[in-house]
């Protein structure tokens, strides 16, 4: 049960980075860096 919870809080915290990445602030960030920080939290 609190790994069903759990999972859906990062689950919403991937939604909110993702909406992050999108914002204008972040256009100037290289697609490859933000790769490598999706690959190296896994």
């Amino acid at each position: 049960m609190y790994i069903g919870k759990d999972r859906h809080i990062v689950l919403s915290d991937l939604e909110l980075i993702k909406k992050a990445f999108q914002h204008p602030s972040f256009q100037g960030r290289p697609r490859l860096e933000v790769i490598e920080f999706d690959g190296a939290s896994h």
